[in-house]
């Protein structure tokens, strides 16, 4: 298990400070407030600037990792260069020399510390992606910020102010996305910095030749790349930042109706092309519709020959459904599409391989950010989820002193520059908050990059609301997480939060101790005021493959046609939010089996069980909290949306189908 650092939100400022000014995303703070115009009251979650600046500050972060990436690799070159023109006993030429000097003092590193209290884990630094192991330094208590010996003058000068330091930070206001077939790269328009920079740049660079074979390669094989082009038509500003984060926005109601109304007319478009064309398409006496063929009867015809290995029948069934269905048809023939291909995995028996290569294709941020913006604007379960969770815990945790929050699964840590909001309006009786991460380790030299990067944002933020706050990240599985991992005080309100991969712990068919309620008995053990969980609600479980075959494809038929209902069918983004939301996880239950397989959903009703097995007992959810969820679905969403009560259960689904369920618990006194 790795632990990553502590951090305060009263550390030394860093660079970070310095990149909403940059982005021009500088926005004011407002407390909640309540709209007497709207049907429900309007909370950060669901009308927040919040994660504005939050993300703006991921995207300048990830342009900086690029820069560095590529920094070293044109200092290798120049390097490999210059050795070749000592061996002829020729003068390098100045412009490699003056780059190698420009490259060096633009070098920049820094390292926050915990300041003045003792704390287990690491410090990282976090913009040199190629430090590799070194990059970790162990945390002294003594020290608040330090830099290290022989740091190039430039680091030095960031403490000069933030004018002076935007000349040291990459510019990230002409970031676009290319969005090409399934291709996702980041467009940066570059500068006229001297002929010296025009000549790197010339097609006569083997480097550049060869960095376009590349290119090349990996769309062959099937990989998503981000490359660097010259676009000379970008325009000014935040292009993607901008649009992306509106939706947090104090305007994000309206900024939902809008999308959903250019989605709407898209759509609309669509079906009326789709219309003429099958008019045309019935004046050929001997044209097949696709949609005349039955996909579902196809696809558990050959699931069932795949089962028995009737390798002759499933390839001949593979091949009409290959001629059927489509990655940009209808809701049925984009699904097919894909599950024929765990078909044809679990078939040859690559279902694994095919699974890793999947969850290992990393998008850039920028496309994330992208398909994130169309998701929240056509799906409310992440805003909703969000909204709940916050204004629980602040419903607790306003009163007191400590609050120390342990959060399972964080992604990107979009839920909490929210949360931070709530406490802002407080000032000074604002307790100190104290946010634990438990994340995945990451592969490779660096386990905890993840816990880590959100850390230093989730810091920052917490200094621009003027919120005492601390983090700590964990990299882990999160069965093997101990509470005495935590480092409980003994004066802290403590809550646990999980909204996400619940699914992904493996049950008691894998392991007969279960570390699904090992997990369980865990936050137990915790002792928290309130335990916040959100689940995927489905029952593709079984450890019989036709039966889970069915349900499967029953499952994702929802969230396929709820994304068609919401989306145009040939939206980049929406390819985007299938690839990677949903494909990996149906792909891995349909082709692995065992141990492999790790996508292991259950209903709300059988996570009920497993916690009244671990000792937990269901907490009422805020009538006040239900009542704005239902009225924000109901005027920000498609009418097929629904929010629901059952049992204390807050469910969530589309057509009468629950999706997504929350719910609250606590230890009962036994």
């Amino acid at each position: 298990m790795e632990k990553s650092q502590c951090l305060n939100g009263d550390a030394s400022t860093t660079p970070e400070a310095f990149n909403v000014r940059n982005l021009n995303c500088s926005f004011k703070l407002n407390p909640p407030r309540v709209d007497n115009s709207k049907s429900y009251q309007e909370f950060p979650d669901l009308t927040s600037n919040a994660v504005l600046n939050y993300i703006s500050q991921m995207l300048l972060e990830e342009a900086l990792d690029e820069k560095e990436i590529n920094y070293e690799d044109e200092m290798t070159l120049q390097a490999t260069e210059k050795s070749f023109y000592d061996i002829l006993g020729e003068n390098c030429p100045s412009s490699f020399e003056g780059s190698l000097l420009d490259g060096t003092q633009n070098r920049h590193s820094y390292i926050v510390r915990d300041s003045g209290k003792q704390c287990n884990g690491f410090v990282s630094r976090p913009f040199h992606a190629h430090d590799g192991p070194s990059w970790e330094h162990p945390v002294s208590s003594n020290l608040t910020s330090t830099l290290p010996i022989g740091t190039p003058s430039s680091v030095w000068q960031f403490s000069e102010g933030a004018e002076e330091s935007t000349n040291f930070l990459p510019n990230i206001d002409r970031l676009l996305v290319d969005l090409e077939l399934d291709q996702y790269r980041v467009i940066q328009k570059t500068q006229d910095v001297g002929p010296s920079t025009k000549k790197k740049e010339s097609s006569n660079n083997p480097r550049s030749k060869k960095k376009s074979n590349d290119s090349a390669n990996d769309l062959l094989e099937g990989r998503c790349q981000k490359q660097i082009a010259v676009y000379p038509d970008a325009p000014d500003e935040n292009v993607i930042s901008d649009t992306v984060l509106l939706l947090f926005g104090r305007k994000s109601t309206e900024e939902v109706r809008t999308i959903r109304k250019i989605l709407q007319k898209e759509i609309r478009d669509e079906q009326n092309e789709a219309k003429a064309s099958d008019r045309s398409m019935k004046q050929d006496n001997n044209h097949i519709s696709k949609d005349s063929v039955d996909l579902s009867s196809l696809l558990a015809s050959c699931s069932e020959a795949v089962f028995t290995n009737d390798r002759p029948t499933a390839i001949e069934l593979m091949k009409k459904i290959r001629e059927c269905s489509s990655p940009a048809g209808d809701p049925f023939q984009r699904l097919a599409y894909y599950f024929i291909n765990g078909l044809e995995a679990r078939l040859a028996g690559t279902g694994s391989e095919i699974y890793r290569r999947l969850v290992s294709k990393h998008p850039t941020l920028t496309d994330i950010l992208k398909a994130y913006r169309v998701y929240i604007a056509s799906c409310p379960y992440v805003p909703s989820s969000f909204y709940l969770a916050n204004q629980t815990i602040y419903n607790i945790a306003k009163d007191a002193t400590r609050v120390h929050i342990t959060n399972y699964g964080i992604f990107h840590g979009f839920q909490w520059p929210s949360f931070f909001e709530y406490f802002s309006d407080l000032k000074s009786t604002a307790p100190k908050i104290r946010i634990t991460v438990i994340e995945e380790p990451e592969p490779g030299f660096r386990p905890n990059k993840r816990v880590d990067a959100v850390g230093r944002r989730l810091v920052f933020y917490a200094k621009q609301y003027n919120v005492s706050f601390e983090y700590q990240g964990i990299a882990s599985k999160w069965e093997n997480v101990k509470s005495e991992d935590l480092n409980i005080g003994k004066e802290e309100k403590v809550l646990v939060c999980c909204l996400i991969k619940s699914s992904m712990l493996p049950d008691e068919t894998t392991d007969m101790c279960s570390p699904r309620d090992k997990f369980l008995k865990t936050i137990r053990k915790i002792k928290p005021h309130a335990f916040i969980h959100g689940i995927s609600n489905a029952l593709y479980n079984s450890p019989f493959f036709l039966g889970r075959f069915r349900l499967a494809l029953s499952h994702y038929t929802s969230w396929f046609d709820m994304l068609d209902s919401t989306l145009p069918r040939h939206n980049p983004e929406r390819v985007l939010i299938e690839r990677e939301m949903f494909i990996p996880d149906a792909i891995n239950t349909i082709a692995c089996e065992g141990l492999d397989r790790v996508d292991r959903p259950e209903t709300y009703k059988q996570w009920q069980a497993r916690h009244h097995r671990a000792g937990l007992e269901k907490i009422p959810v805020d009538s006040m909290i239900i009542k704005n969820m239902k009225n924000f679905v109901r005027e920000c969403y498609h009418k097929n949306f629904f929010v629901d009560e059952d049992d204390r259960w807050v469910l969530m689904g589309w057509k009468g189908r629950v999706l997504y369920a929350m719910s609250i618990w606590k230890p009962n006194e036994m």
